[in-house]
């Protein structure tokens, strides 16, 4: 056991199963600005911030409404988002055993609230994409949920799906557990979990 105090999640491939919506948003996006890019192809990198996303896809044009005509779309679609097996059950536990919880995800601040409350799920740290913030693999998210938390990155760890998650909690200095339900492709972690109820046999 790490005897962590704070377990801080990524939300797409880790806590909701959203690649559905992905898929079908990303085509609509596709369609309207003809970018002919397919959907594996976005799906690679996952994790990143979305216009991130676009320019590694290549994408160096109209960035802002692209995102603008992603979120818009990706709303309309997200009841089609469903939590994975036992995490409403597991994140519950994990609060009233004392442990602090929190979400660094790339997912806006709309999206990501309006998830959680649909399946009311309560964090005590939130960090979403924000503009003129530097997002994943930048630690800026996770350390300033630190801080907050008062809780020392020896006792902190993030959970993950895609190797971005490993890169930004090794650049906050904190432990990773690999999410092996996820869209990431599975690796040598030191620090892995085939559900997310086997957290309670790590932390």
């Amino acid at each position: 056991m790490l005897k962590k105090k704070l377990i801080i999640f990524d939300i797409d491939g880790v806590l909701f199963d959203s690649v559905k919506n992905m898929e079908k948003t990303w085509r609509k996006v596709n369609l309207k600005y003809d970018l002919n890019i397919p959907f594996n192809k976005y799906k690679s990198f996952i994790g990143y911030p979305f216009k991130e996303i676009l320019i590694k896809l290549g994408i160096n044009k109209k960035l802002q409404s692209i995102e603008k005509d992603y979120k818009i779309i990706s709303n309309k679609f997200l009841n089609i988002i469903k939590p994975y097996k036992n995490v409403i059950e597991t994140i519950n536990l994990i609060k009233k055993s004392g442990i602090l919880i929190g979400i660094c995800t790339s997912k806006d601040t709309k999206r990501t609230y309006l998830l959680l409350k649909k399946n009311k799920l309560i964090f005590d740290f939130v960090e979403c994409s924000k503009k003129n913030i530097s997002g994943k693999p930048n630690p800026n998210q996770i350390n300033k949920i630190i801080k907050l938390s008062g809780i020392q990155k020896s006792k902190s760890i993030y959970v993950g799906d895609m190797d971005v998650d490993r890169i930004t909690a090794n650049n906050a200095g904190i432990d990773f557990i690999f999410a092996e339900w996820g869209y990431g492709k599975k690796k040598n972690y030191k620090y892995k979990m085939k559900s997310i109820k086997d957290i309670k046999k790590i932390v």
